[in-house]
Formats: C-alpha cells, structure tokens, sequence
C-alpha cells in the first residue's frame, strides 16, 4: 500500500510552484508510505508518491515508476493480486525488470490502457500518465477498496489518496454531505467540500475526454464458494514482508484466519478487546478460534483511558469528516498489529455479501408485520437510544425494528442506515438537505454500494494506514463477490439467522460455539467517552465558530449537549459526529 498526491493541467504549463507544493503535500502521507518518496513532474503533470514496501522490497520498484523508454509514469496505491498471472501473458510483449506487481500494472496500461482495469484483481487507486500524448487516466477498484480524492475544474484535476493531500482544496462547505455525516456518519461523496469528492468504484477518469465511465465486470467463475474464499486468501498472504489476521471472534474474520492457518501453520492472529468493559468485550471468542486453528494469537486489551487518548489523537488528525465511531477500536488495534506484521487479512465484506447484520433480519421482519401493530407496540417501548448496557441496547433495537415497520418499503434500506433522525439533526443544521439513498430490492447490494464504500472501508483504510498497515479483504475478491451475489437471499438470511450460506460452507473449519453466537459488533462506550475524557472538547465545540459559520444552531446544540449529560436522552452518535465536523472545518 502507499499514498500518492498529483496535478495535471488539462491546456497550459504548470503553474510555478506545482512541484513544491506537490513534494511539501506528499510528506503529509508518509504514514502511507514510510519506505520512500519520489516527485515525478514535467510541463503538465507532476505527482509526489509514498511507499509501502510490500511486493519487491528493492528499490528499482519505487514510485513514480517510469517504462524504460521514460514515457510512461504510474503512481500506483495497492495491491494486484493476480499480477504474476497477467505478467506471464506480457512476457512476450514487454521486459520486466522487478518482480513487482507495480510494473505489470504499469506494462499492462501501456499495451491495453484502460481496458486493463478489468483484468486486475485486487485493491487499487493509481494514476497513469502518457508523457507523449499528454493524456493522463485515473482509476479505482471495483469496491472502493482504496481512496481516490479529486477536485476538477477548466484548467486541471487534482488527485490524492487523502484529502488532506490534493493540491486544489478549496473550503467552500456543502451543507447536503454535513448533513449526510451527521445522519449516517460519513460523507455520500466522499467530503464535505463542495468540488472534493472521490472517484466512484468501478471507474476511471480519462483527460483526453474529460469524462468519468465505468469500465466492465469481466468476472467469469465456475467454482464453488469454498475454493472460492480459498483462493482469495492464497493470494492475499503473497508478501515479501510479514503477514497476519484479525480475528475478532465473530465468523468472518474466523473463517479468514481458519483459512490461511492451512496456508501458514502458526500464523499471527490479533484481537481487541476492553478491559473496563466486559460486555464489550469478546476476546475469549477470538482465543478459542486460535486454540482450534492453532494461531499465534494476540490479544490487546484496550482500557478507557487509552480510547480517551485515541479519540484526542482522532480529532486531531481528521481532514474527512468521517464520524464511524468503531474506528477507533480499529485504530488502536492496527496500531499494536502493526508492531508484529506489515500486512493483516480482514473479515470485512462477508456481512453486506452474506446478511450478517441484525439490520437484515429486521428488514425481513418488518416487511412481515402489519404497520399498526407495529406502530401500537413502539408506543408501548422507551427508549433513551442508549448502547452502553446490553439490555439497553436490546431495547433500542426492537425499537428501531418497530419503527421499521411503521415506514414505506421502499426508503427502508436508508432508515436503517442512520445513526441519527432527521429530527435530531435537523434540530442542529437547518439549511441542506440529507441525501435520499436510492432504495434496492436486494438491501444487500444497498450495503455494498452505499455502506461498504462510504464507511467500512474508509474506515479499514484510513485507521490502518495512520500504522503504514496494509489490510487486505478477502471476501472482496471479485470471484466471491460474483458467486456471493448469486446465492438467492433465503439461503443467506433468514428472520432468524443470517450468514447462512457462510456456516454451511465453512462450519467444519470452526467450533459449533462460534457459529452459533450471534453478532455483536464492534462498539465502543461513546456515551461513556463523551462524559469523560471527552467531555472538556464537547463543551468547547458548543460554542464552536467554525460550526456557527455554516449554520449550526448552538443552542439546540448546548440543549442536546446538556440532554445527553444528564442522561435525559443518549445523544452520544450526534454530539460525535458534531465533534468530528469541527474538528473536521480546523483541520
């Protein structure tokens, strides 16, 4: 993995300076990629880029990587995991000088451009650049694996792996994406800045017609799922430096770690759990994953004043207001993996592939009962929204499954994404308007072009990359995405059980006990957060300029701020996603 951040003038020369201000931006990535920096640029394009050495340790494979005839450049973040296959069908046509997938990416876009892109498999942003033609392309994975940020105007496109990176950042708002943080958690467009936005998956950017266009699924399988997910998993322990898994306890990252143990005898697991909070906690799940496989595992206990300190250091490094409170369990956890291995496997994916979340099985129970009855049941249940406890917890959750029922089919899918009501937020920001998210029969494949994008792999990305860890999502392997989709939805979820097609599959591999848990989720006290180490900067952010600015109503804010603090309602989702915007607007 790396991190890269360019510019291309679409007319006239570069503007003096570029190249400065390119080489001073790249250092912000070196989290990145600490192993080496590198500046290409000529009258029209300049690029800086950070590396991670992960295939290829020698330097001959650094960034910006340039063909022999010195024509072509590429600034590349990612992993090809099918690259030694493509580079035997390039053999013939191209003299490879490395070992790096870096260079058959590079030798590919040469012979085939952007009808290439299909052929990859694996997680990838990277820019490509014809010094000739003056033509530049752009392009992202097919799941939004890897980060791809571009602002666009007449005279040029900037582009980084990071927002904090690109070098035309202007700071006009767009009041629709804080509205969209503050419902969901996280930008639709990828930023809340009115000409930031990232490139689509599935996608590449072209300067020769100036236009964004999908490029095809060429994904043809006739295996099963099992040989599937195995083959995948073969492919991501290709490393030249160390690799390991996280295993959190819960089937996903188990049937992941099951699988590489067979590849890797003894290989390294890794979980976290909470030391203050037992209910929060499931670490002796992922222990007795381990015992069975035969891992070297690692359990790292995390205690609240520790998720205190990562939620100051959070704050402090926000550019992209993403307000998923779980990264910051995942950013404590890639912060000690990172000191055993340079590269971990992930369960991330399988629940928006399979049906593994309580949502899912609440969408087909709500579908099944009548919207009155329903409606006279959630009259009955009072809720403060609160989390903390597991019994509260139990109660907000039939709660929100009631109101389910209560509302159109059709908008369910994007109820059931909120974090926090139209109400609430509207109460906070009047002006804007929340995106409505396009409803889907299949709320599955909702999951994976909205949620899974837009905030599971943001936050994998962004919080393991702050370690320079490169994490790598087997089930995101376009062969069992293709066999995953095709599987009818009652033979994944059910009202009473998801994952089905999962536990079928892979059961043997693991003990009954795990199979049979039900999924809890990554949670972390926030409530607790807030009233604690946190409490100091939510006081001060109710007063905040930089949010009175934009229009934020500050006294419904110290209102809501007040309610939460006496316990009256848990407005704990809300007030954090507030803390992060501001934090967000400084920074």
């Amino acid at each position: 993995m790396c991190g890269f951040t360019g510019y291309f003038s679409f007319s006239s020369a570069l503007n003096k300076g570029v190249s400065e201000r390119i080489a001073q931006l790249n250092k912000t990535l070196v989290h990145r990629g600490p192993d080496h920096a590198g500046l290409f640029e000529d009258d029209r394009f300049c690029v800086g880029h950070r590396r991670l050495a992960i295939i290829d340790l020698d330097e001959r494979s650094n960034q910006p990587f340039l063909s022999p005839d010195k024509r072509y450049v590429l600034a590349y973040n990612g992993e090809i995991y099918n690259y030694k296959a493509l580079r035997e069908d390039l053999e013939s046509s191209f003299t490879f000088s490395t070992e790096s997938d870096t260079e058959v990416l590079l030798a590919g876009l040469i012979n085939e451009g952007s009808s290439f892109i299909s052929k990859l498999n694996g997680c990838f942003a990277f820019a490509f650049y014809d010094t000739q033609k003056k033509e530049l392309l752009l392009a992202r994975d097919p799941f939004g694996i890897k980060p791809l940020y571009f602002t666009k105007d007449d005279n040029g496109i900037a582009f980084a792996s990071e927002e904090r990176a690109l070098l035309d950042r202007h700071q006009e708002i767009n009041l629709d994406e804080v509205k969209n943080v503050l419902s969901y958690t996280y930008s639709i467009r990828g930023s809340i800045t009115k000409n930031t936005q990232q490139l689509a998956p599935r996608s590449f950017f072209a300067s020769s017609s100036q236009s964004t266009n999908s490029y095809p699924n060429n994904v043809t399988t006739d295996i099963d799922l099992f040989n599937a997910l195995d083959g995948a998993v073969e492919r991501r322990l290709v490393a030249d430096v160390p690799v390991g898994c996280f295993l959190s306890g819960g089937l996903d990252s188990s049937i992941v770690s099951a699988l590489a143990s067979k590849k890797h005898p003894n290989i390294n697991t890794f979980s976290i759990g909470f030391k203050d909070r037992p209910h929060l906690d499931e670490t002796s799940f992922a222990e007795e994953v381990a015992k069975h496989i035969g891992s070297n595992h690692h359990t790292f206990k995390l205690s609240f004043d520790d998720l205190g300190d990562i939620s100051k250091s959070y704050l402090n490094q926000v550019d992209t207001a993403f307000a998923d409170s779980s990264a910051l369990a995942v950013y404590f956890l890639s912060q000690e993996c990172r000191k055993h291995v340079t590269v971990a496997l992930s369960g991330d994916g399988a629940d928006e592939l399979f049906g593994g979340y309580r949502k899912h099985r609440a969408m087909l129970l709500a579908n099944k009962m009548p919207s009155a009855l329903a409606k006279a049941m959630n009259s009955l249940i009072k809720s403060s929204g609160s989390r903390e406890t597991e019994a509260a917890d139990k109660k907000r959750q039939v709660k929100k499954m009631l109101e389910l029922a209560t509302i159109p089919s059709e908008i369910r899918a994007g109820y059931l994404a909120q974090w926090n009501s139209d109400e609430e937020v509207n109460r906070l920001l009047t002006a804007g308007r929340r995106s409505e998210l396009a409803a889907q029969a299949d709320f599955l494949r909702f999951d994976q072009q909205i949620v899974l994008p837009n905030d599971m792999l943001v936050k994998v990305d962004r919080m393991s990359m702050r370690h320079s860890l490169e994490v790598r999502v087997p089930f995101l392997d376009p062969n069992v995405v293709a066999i995953a989709n095709a599987i009818p939805m009652d033979q994944k979820v059910s009202r009473k059980e998801g994952k089905i097609a999962l536990k079928k599959t892979f059961g043997h591999l693991l003990p009954a006990s795990i199979l049979e848990r039900s999924k809890k989720g990554f949670e972390v006290p926030l409530s607790s957060l807030l009233n604690g180490p946190l409490a100091a900067i939510m006081q001060r952010t109710s007063t905040s300029e930089s949010l009175a600015a934009i229009g934020f109503d500050l006294k419904e804010l110290k209102q809501i701020i007040a309610d939460h603090t006496s316990g009256k309602q848990d407005h704990a989702h809300l007030i954090w996603a507030v803390l992060v915007l501001e934090a967000a607007l400084k920074n």
